[in-house]
């Protein structure tokens, strides 16, 4: 060990002996702040002196460094990277490696330091979870002290590869599985800050095992896992779920899957690659379109005809309410549109809306889902985010309310082909493509019939376009 790392032994030993006598008005906390301070500072002179040292190891070393064709090109290259204990900034040297025909910082090679970053791993891997959960100012503040701007919090966030949350070896054996599917509205920042409000929709898919209760009034999802796209792709969203949901249960168990809704179009076209599903519109939403309308016309008992009408599976019944509505507001052109369009969506939204109020039909929790997943960090304050911002924070956040934690190689990693894991998109693929495989294989309708399951992938796809290929008639 060199001499300068004994003297930067010897002053922090006597600064912490000092700072420990007793003396009149000390106190503890005072006292605690301090000696973490030379912790930190002492910790950060050891690590510049320590790297320093073998950087001038590696130039005495002039056997080695000629054996292995480098030669020193430059001396004193200064680099400096913020680390738990603050800024650290090291000198080293810069070589030209003959063999390669390129210059290289043997040091940053050796001390596995990523090229042009100013932030370490660990950090930024702090200062990402962090923000998943409060604002960059404020993660900055928990983690540095408020050293670092919020444009590098910023960058650390877009540096994170999120894993896809894992699932276990054995498969689960549920007959039902609850899915719930909504969205968040976020505001934007638009370029230029030009005036004007820009929003960007963020579909939330969360995968439940059903709901139980926790207590009075309190319910709770069963074993929830959520799901958000990157880049708000809602095909790939769904395909995502998919793949999980072939992956993490058993399909010859699966008997339904239900699907709670408000009715839009991408959740429409939600899992269109399983034949078990059965789709239910959210409660919060119905009722409050229906109760919007309802007291337009407070005289006639719209919200119960209505509701009996559904309860019942009486569309006509619901459909001769809706046109004595009509006639009531032939005069308000407002009104009129409005019934409209609480017809349109009633008839469009019929048979969901009717599987809503079955007796073996938990209640819904998509609205509570977006707030406490989405809302919460993304829509409820005054600020405007940046797509690929909120993208990727989004996706980190998921992933961490999931129960996953990120880890320091979840940064700047680049994934080889030989190591590539398999997204649970591709394994959807996958199953579907097999499947397709197999339609197309007409040995199968050889020998002895084949019992197969009705949840199967191969099953899935036969019905869902067995009438276009005419494999069924």
């Amino acid at each position: 060990m060199s001499s300068i790392i004994h003297e930067i032994a010897a002053e922090f030993l006597e600064n912490i002996l000092e700072t420990l006598k007793p003396h009149e008005g000390m106190k503890w906390e005072e006292t605690s702040a301090k000696l973490m301070e030379y912790c930190r500072k002492t910790t950060a002179r050891f690590i510049r002196a320590a790297a320093e040292e073998f950087d001038q190891e590696l130039r005495n070393d002039k056997a080695g460094r000629k054996q292995l064709g480098l030669t020193i090109k430059a001396r004193g290259r200064k680099r400096t990277i913020y680390t738990e204990f603050g800024t650290i900034g090291i000198e080293r040297s810069y070589y030209f490696d003959k063999n390669r025909g390129k210059h290289r910082f043997l040091l940053d090679e050796i001390l596995c330091l990523p090229k042009y970053e100013r932030v370490d791993r660990v950090v930024g891997k702090r200062l990402a979870e962090n923000a998943a959960y409060v604002s960059y100012a404020k993660s900055s503040a928990i983690v540095t002290g408020g050293e670092l701007s919020r444009q590098t919090v910023k960058n650390c966030i877009m540096k994170v590869n999120v894993p896809e949350t894992a699932v276990p070896e054995a498969k689960r054996k549920v007959k039902i599985l609850h899915v719930f599917a909504d969205e968040d509205h976020v505001h934007m920042q638009k370029a230029g800050k030009k005036p004007g409000k820009r929003s960007r929709i963020v579909p939330l898919v969360t995968v439940t095992e059903g709901i139980r209760s926790i207590g009075t009034h309190r319910n709770a999802t069963v074993e929830p896992v959520s799901f958000v796209d990157e880049d708000f792709n809602t095909r790939r969203l769904w395909k995502t779920v998919e793949g999980f949901i072939e992956k993490k249960y058993d399909m010859g168990v699966l008997e339904k899957i239900v699907l709670h809704g408000d009715g839009g179009n991408w959740i429409r076209n939600g899992l269109e690659d399983f034949c078990n599903v059965v789709h239910v519109m959210d409660g919060f939403h119905f009722q409050k379109a229906l109760r919007s309308l309802a007291v337009c016309f407070p005289k006639r008992r719209v919200k119960t005809i209505i509701m009996d009408a559904v309860k019942k599976n009486d569309q006509s019944k619901a459909d001769r309410c809706i046109q004595e509505l009509l006639d009531d507001a032939k005069e308000n052109k407002e009104l009129t549109e409005k019934v409209n369009r609480f017809g349109v969506y009633l008839n469009g939204n019929w048979k969901p809306i009717v599987n809503r109020f079955k007796e073996d039909m938990p209640g819904s929790c998509t609205e509570g889902l977006v707030s406490h997943i989405l809302s919460k960090r993304f829509s409820r304050e005054p600020q405007g985010w940046s797509d690929e911002g909120l993208g990727r924070l989004s996706d980190i956040r998921v992933y961490l309310i999931n129960g996953g934690e990120l880890k320091v190689d979840d940064f700047h990693k680049e994934r080889p082909e030989n190591t590539h894991r398999e997204k649970y998109a591709e394994y959807a693929d996958r199953v579907i493509q097999r499947a397709k495989e197999e339609l197309h294989d007409w040995s199968i309708f050889d020998g002895e019939p084949i019992v197969m399951d009705g949840a199967s992938g191969t099953q899935m796809l036969i019905k869902s376009c067995g009438a276009e290929r005419e494999l069924l008639n």
